[in-house]
């Protein structure tokens, strides 16, 4: 494995990841986290946010806007919303997440945040 996947900045975010999967309740190791720049991250959520009853939906993280919620889309995935923050707490993450399944819309929409 090459050193630049086991650098500070891709542990720590592999940290903050597992940390917000364990939040959002989710079991194992389903999150997939890309070391390489610029790093992202995926986690699958069992819930469907509210308004999108049938499609799966995810929290996506990048280093230009944190996290975001978003449904899976054929083509790309629809972002619905996005924290506002680059690593927030993960317990924000997972109000955020429980907000948005309730329908209750927290975190910016995703035309505020370009």
């Amino acid at each position: 494995m090459e050193t630049w996947a086991w650098d500070r900045p891709a542990r720590e975010l592999r940290e903050h990841v597992r940390q917000v999967a364990e939040a959002l309740g989710c079991t194992g190791e389903a999150y997939v986290v890309d070391a390489e720049e610029p790093m992202s991250a995926y986690v699958p959520l069992d819930q469907h946010l509210y308004g999108f009853p049938d499609r799966d939906a995810a929290l996506l993280w990048d280093t230009e806007h944190g996290w975001s919620a978003v449904v899976e889309d054929p083509e790309e995935p629809l972002v619905v919303a996005y924290l506002g923050e680059r690593r927030p707490d993960p317990t924000a993450c997972a109000t955020f997440v429980t907000d948005l399944v309730a329908g209750s819309g927290s975190g910016r929409p995703y035309d505020l945040a370009r």
